[in-house]
């Protein structure tokens, strides 16, 4: 299959090369990406390679360009000021590299994504107790972080009236949700990527996905529309891994445990979640031995309260050498 290729083009090479950088390791971000220090070092690049999408300093624009083909152009502006041409689309330069790569991709026309192989492999790893105060939501973030280390890693939170929103901070506009993600998906008009890029936000590396403020279309998910996720990011997205962070009140919490390929259950020693993890085990008995053998029992060493802000602390904790070892054990 073709690949899908967006260039990064300016004069200041070590610009190009972290923006380039940045949106390498982002799953969110479809493209291969490639840097380029000027238009002589990127002028014979079209000659055997399509180009997607391109992001390119005004100082290295030409009219020879036009003769490319390419779907997509963007131009890296050093004015915040300076007005959009009527076919060229503008981005300020100076901002964060998450608002440009965001804004980029959204402009990109249906016509500029090529169909790439994604990622068929795409491995999902889900989290989910039936006990609360067990660490739950410490490990999805400790889990991503370590497994972002080494991979594009993609977590997504199932938790009504979740914490998670309060930690992470959103951009500067208004962020969507994987509730328009959903409906991205059921409409299927071509704006899925863009909507995956603007609705992640980052815990160092690692990209999350979180329901709307209250997560009530969490209840209103269906299976298609799950399908309909997982075949997404497999075909059209970047990321290796898939960590889910399931809630209580989620409907299809069958759904992710038939399709995980690792299920962690954190647990707690006292009688009472005992009895409440036997119930729950009991419940995964009649859906087949084959749950049982992916299903790994934790008892977690959870971390001191940490301050709001530093869950990128997470994996140097006592918690993340535990992730860490329970990582290697399972070949991740």
């Amino acid at each position: 299959m073709k690949r899908r290729i967006m260039a990064i083009c300016d004069s200041d090479e070590r610009y190009a090369e972290r923006l380039a950088d940045y949106a390498s390791r982002r799953g969110s971000v479809p493209f291969e990406v490639h840097a380029f220090s000027g238009a002589e070092a990127l002028k014979k690049f079209p000659e055997r390679e399509r180009i997607g999408l391109l992001l390119i300093s005004e100082d290295c624009l030409s009219d020879e360009m036009q003769v490319w083909g390419i779907p997509a152009v963007v131009c890296l502006s050093e004015d915040s000021r300076r007005k959009e041409d009527k076919d060229l689309k503008r981005i300020y330069k100076y901002r964060s590299a998450a608002e440009i790569l965001r804004e980029a991709i959204a402009f990109c026309r249906e016509d500029s994504f090529m169909k790439s192989a994604g990622n068929p492999g795409l491995k999902l790893i889900l989290i989910y107790s039936p006990l609360g105060r067990c660490g739950k939501t410490s490990l999805f973030l400790a889990l991503g972080q370590i497994l972002s280390e080494r991979r594009p890693v993609l977590g997504i939170s199932l938790e009504t009236f979740g914490s998670l929103a309060a930690c992470l901070k959103a951009p500067e506009e208004a962020a969507r949700s994987l509730l328009d993600l959903i409906f991205c998906l059921r409409q299927a008009d071509g704006t899925q990527g863009a909507c995956l890029a603007g609705a992640v936000r980052n815990a160092g590396d690692f990209d999350i996905l979180l329901p709307s403020s209250s997560g009530q279309e969490l209840y209103e998910m269906t299976e298609g529309d799950l399908e309909r996720l997982l075949a997404f990011l497999s075909e059209e997205s970047r990321y290796e891994a898939l960590v889910i962070d399931a809630g209580s009140g989620d409907g299809n919490l069958r759904f992710w445990i038939e399709n995980a390929d690792l299920l962690l259950m954190p647990g707690l020693t006292d009688a009472f979640s005992a009895g409440k993890l036997r119930s729950f085990e009991a419940y995964l008995s009649e859906m087949g031995e084959g749950v049982h053998r992916k299903m790994r029992k934790l008892h977690l060493p959870l971390p001191e309260t940490l301050p709001p802000g530093s869950f990128g602390e997470l994996p140097f904790t006592p918690l993340g050498s535990y992730v860490r070892e329970l990582l290697k054990r399972d070949g991740f």
